[in-house]
């Protein structure tokens, strides 16, 4: 899937819409919103927008490939959240 981002507001927000993608996916768009809850402590959050063809059938495949998102999106918090604590990604860069 190729994506180009529509919103880029850093540190904060970021959006992307699909430029082109596989065949079953009709259309996508997705946010991602980072939100400090208090220090050193962020808050992640992706919201995809999906629609699956052929449209006849989407009713049946939007939900289907929505868990598969959820599912994605889980596993990539759970590595951006190890990256962080664990591996020191963001270490030294609290004042930039």
């Amino acid at each position: 899937m190729e994506t180009e981002y529509v919103s880029f507001n850093p540190p904060h927000t970021c959006a992307v819409q699909m430029t082109r993608g596989p065949q079953l996916i009709d259309r996508f768009a997705g946010t991602w919103r980072f939100d400090e809850v208090s220090p050193g402590q962020t808050r992640v959050r992706f919201r995809y927008h999906l629609r699956a063809r052929p449209r006849w059938l989407s009713w049946t495949l939007t939900p289907l490939l929505a868990c598969i998102f959820a599912r994605d999106t889980r596993k990539r918090l759970a590595a951006l959240k190890v990256a962080v604590e664990d591996r020191g990604l963001l270490a030294g860069r609290e004042s930039a």
